[in-house]
């Protein structure tokens, strides 16, 4: 009876009937996920034939242990998040439950046409939601980038089903290895782009800075938190199990990947605007994990996509909570903001020092643990950059969180009377809410070898490559 297809079926399920009774939108969304959690402890792991024809005439999908805490994870942050969106998530429930199903569509599938769908299914959803901030230039300016990222995935694919004549994904690395470089070098090249543009990698991901940067209580944590992620863990499964890297995709993707992570984190220090500072963080910050990934670390990656996925939740709601409460995002408008707000001051506090990679919190383990894996590759060069790299990341996270704690300007004594007034950022309910999910981020940098011991077995469930970037790759 229970079965990870429901994980697809449900929210499509309720999507339909939402439409039927709109006014209930928002109650079948929060119920299709609390089903969909209930789904994820009671099916049974491993793999899923559907209609009863094996691959790779059928439709297959792959609840490995992967798969059940990328899913979890998504779930999670999907129930907070539409929670403390409130009033627009009852605007775009329709549209979340498709985009829910879409995202477990994408971290379950087993073949790559049907990856292909799903992700365009996310992609439409992604789209409308992102409407939502009433900058419609920037969707579009999403949506043509992610209509040809789009094309280059399903040529991609097109092109290994020709050369291999299958598109399961289990199993397609060491198919797709067998075939000479330059054989395999265009379809691999086009299926790394067209998830570059989700991923954010430069120069592709440039709708980002202004999707993130001009978001609101809605789209900055759904974006951050739950898609971000999401497409993170997918590109996590086709590193381990499709792609195959020789000396000129490898280094071209970790070339991207770095480049994206250290002009973001340079972007971002240059900004005097709370939400584009953000949004650049976000940037490099995928181009960390995907680093990570290139690597064969996926460990490491997983670690800190969770941290990420969970800090840019709190720092994106309360962002958004007082920007929109303010009615500013800027440095000199959210000057000590936090002083009539110290329960949302602490939780994005929390969030900062646990994305820096502060000791006794979640990102110190990630961020470590990444360094010294990346260490074993031999590349000593990218842990340094790494480094180099964090020192900026905190310090425009410490200016950040001294300003918005202090409302005196640099170099001044501190007075009340610069405080601004107390406005309603979020209500209580929503903050109970941040507070829960900065208390899993507080837990979890508090027992980080337990966490660490749960994920390893995710990370082991992917196919590991044989070959790395550093060790040259290719057949």
């Amino acid at each position: 009876m229970w079965s990870p297809v429901w994980l697809i079926v449900l929210p499509l399920l309720m999507a339909f009937i939402s439409v039927v009774i709109k006014k209930q939108q928002y109650l079948l969304l929060n119920l299709s996920i609390l089903l969909n959690l209930a789904v994820l402890y009671l099916a049974p792991q491993g793999m899923v034939i559907i209609g009863g024809f094996r691959p790779p005439f059928g439709i297959s999908l792959n609840f490995d242990r992967y798969a059940f805490i990328s899913l979890l994870l998504i779930q999670v942050l999907m129930l907070f998040a539409t929670f403390i969106a409130g009033p627009l998530a009852k605007k775009y429930g329709t549209v979340l439950l498709v985009l829910l199903a879409g995202i477990n569509g994408m971290l379950l599938t087993n073949d790559l046409f049907n990856l292909f769908v799903m992700i365009e299914v996310v992609s439409i959803a992604s789209f409308i939601i992102s409407t939502s901030n009433g900058k419609f230039t920037h969707t579009f300016h999403y949506l043509i980038l992610a209509s040809v990222g789009g094309v280059f995935f399903l040529l991609g694919a097109v092109m290994v089903y020709a050369y291999t004549g299958t598109l399961v994904v289990q199993g397609l690395f060491a198919t797709l290895g067998q075939l000479p470089n330059a054989i395999s070098l265009i379809p691999m090249m086009l299926i790394i782009l067209g998830l570059a543009v989700e991923l954010k990698l430069m120069p592709v991901g440039s709708w980002a800075k202004n999707i993130y940067g001009n978001s609101n209580v809605l789209t900055g944590p759904i974006f951050a938190a739950v898609l971000a992620p999401a497409f993170g863990f997918v590109f996590g499964r086709m590193m381990g199990e499709v792609v195959v890297l020789n000396p000129i995709t490898g280094y071209t993707l970790l070339f991207m990947a770095i480049a994206t992570f250290v002009l973001g984190e340079l972007a971002a220090y240059r900004q005097k605007d709370l939400l584009k500072t953000l949004a650049f963080s976000s940037i490099a910050q995928s181009g960390l994990a995907i680093i990570l990934f290139t690597l064969n670390l996926p460990f490491a990656a997983i670690l800190l996509l969770i941290n990420n996925a969970l800090a840019k939740s709190i720092l994106f709601w309360v962002a958004t909570g007082v920007s929109t409460a303010y009615e500013t995002s800027s440095m000199k408008g959210l000057r000590g903001v936090f002083y009539n707000h110290r329960i949302l001051g602490i939780t994005f506090s929390i969030a900062s020092l646990s994305l820096v990679g502060i000791p006794l919190f979640l990102g110190f383990y990630a961020k470590v643990t990444a360094v010294m894996a990346i260490f074993t590759t031999g590349l000593i060069w990218i842990p340094v950059v790494i480094l180099a790299t964090a020192i900026i990341e905190g310090a425009y996270m410490m200016k950040w969180l001294l300003q918005l704690w202090s409302p005196a300007k640099e170099g001044h004594l501190a007075s009340t009377e610069e405080v601004p007034e107390k406005r309603e950022a979020l209500n209580m309910t929503q903050i109970v809410a941040v507070c829960l999910v900065a208390l899993i981020l507080f837990v979890f940098g508090l027992v980080p070898q337990r966490v660490g011991r749960v994920l390893s077995v995710a990370s082991q469930a992917e196919i590991s490559q044989v070959e790395t970037v550093a060790e040259g790759g290719g057949q």
